[in-house]
């Protein structure tokens, strides 16, 4: 009996020790989506000022706001939600303030498969978007992906809609 359990040990040492993120972690990877690693596609947008302008000039709608509804995803690799607005930075649609908009988002290749989608449930994010074109159910089409709501990302778009 003791000669089992040293063989089973030692081959548990031997797999998990050796090799910690090797199988077992891919397997987890696979088979939960909290695993994955989080969607970068926009960053190059959100870390560079002027990029960031070019995209804030080009939208029409500018706000932050919290998703207040379930995502639904359509077959035309579109998924369409509500968010609750807070605050208008730029407005040239007349919406109005402290109102839900519906909003749909273009997925990148491999979103929400190859790596995390962000986007969820009462997330808090600064979205930008234009009006939509063919989808005429939504108020709002992003142009980027949303983007964290932190001091420095407030402070940038504020920024860079008063810039203008």
């Amino acid at each position: 009996m003791l000669r089992i359990y040293l063989v089973l040990s030692t081959l548990w040492l031997h797999i998990y020790a050796h090799n910690r993120h090797g199988f077992l972690a891919r397997r987890q990877i696979s088979a939960n989506p909290v695993f994955l690693p989080r969607c970068k596609y926009d960053e190059h947008i959100i870390k560079n000022d002027e990029n960031l302008q070019k995209q804030i000039d080009f939208a029409n709608f500018v706000f932050t706001g919290k998703v207040t509804s379930d995502i639904r995803y359509h077959d035309n690799n579109t998924i369409l939600f509500n968010v609750y607005v807070k605050r208008y930075f730029k407005n040239n649609g007349g919406l109005k303030d402290n109102q839900e908009v519906r909003v749909v988002k273009t997925l990148y290749e491999g979103e929400g498969v190859k790596c995390r989608q962000v986007l969820r449930s009462r997330y808090t994010a600064i979205f930008i978007g234009g009006k939509p074109q063919k989808l005429q159910e939504a108020d709002v089409q992003l142009t980027i992906s949303p983007v964290p709501v932190t001091l420095t990302n407030l402070d940038r778009v504020s920024t860079a809609t008063k810039g203008k």
